[in-house]
């Protein structure tokens, strides 16, 4: 699996909406089992604090991979069955444009709706992250996730939001998410796939 950034330029411009499809048709052909569709998503350049039901005891706060202070310390604890989903979908060649990560925080906390936006975010993110507690996990940036971002390129701001019908799909401990692109007249959306879940 990598990570392609084939987001247009100005001498291109953006993917026509068939190269899009077939994208994601692709992947789901190929990578069938591997990888759960979990629909359209807005796309933004922040991340986001996601207020889950009030049945739920967990919000969600969503960042691109490459942001994540966890995984940018190399400390971020990829469970055994994660990295072994990991690797199977990086053989597949499957591309996505970018990489995000899912973490719950309490919902008691009451975190403010705009705190990703204050320069203290990542700190904030840290001490209320849910920690997951594999069995066994590796800590550090081993050879799958190292694989798993090969090519993985920073957009200008280099965050994501996910809301809605997706946060429904989502189960507790980080998720790992791969995103295509969809640009639209009235604003651009992602086609987002589920790649490993740390509680499965």
């Amino acid at each position: 699996m990598s990570t392609r950034g084939d987001l247009g330029t100005a001498e291109s411009g953006p993917p026509s909406t068939t190269r899009v499809v077939d994208r994601v048709l692709s992947i789901e052909h190929r990578a069938a089992g591997l990888v759960q569709p979990l629909g359209l998503v807005p796309y933004t350049v922040e991340p986001v604090l996601v207020r889950r039901p009030a049945r739920e005891i967990w919000d969600w706060v969503v960042v691109p991979l490459e942001d994540d202070p966890a995984f940018r310390a190399r400390t971020l604890a990829i469970p055994a069955h994660a990295r072994r989903r990991i690797a199977a979908v990086s053989d597949a060649g499957i591309e996505f444009d970018r990489l995000l990560i899912a973490h719950e925080v309490p919902k008691f906390d009451q975190l403010p709706v705009g705190f990703t936006k204050n320069p203290g975010w990542e700190k904030e993110l840290i001490s209320r992250t849910v920690r997951a507690r594999p069995e066994r996990a590796v800590t550090g940036i081993d050879r799958v996730a190292a694989k798993v971002v090969a090519g993985l390129r920073r957009t200008a701001e280099g965050a994501a939001a996910v809301g809605g019908s997706l946060i429904e799909a989502l189960a507790s401990d980080p998720i790992l998410i791969g995103a295509i692109l969809v640009p639209g007249p009235h604003g651009d959306q992602e086609a987002v796939f589920e790649i490993a879940r740390w509680d499965l």
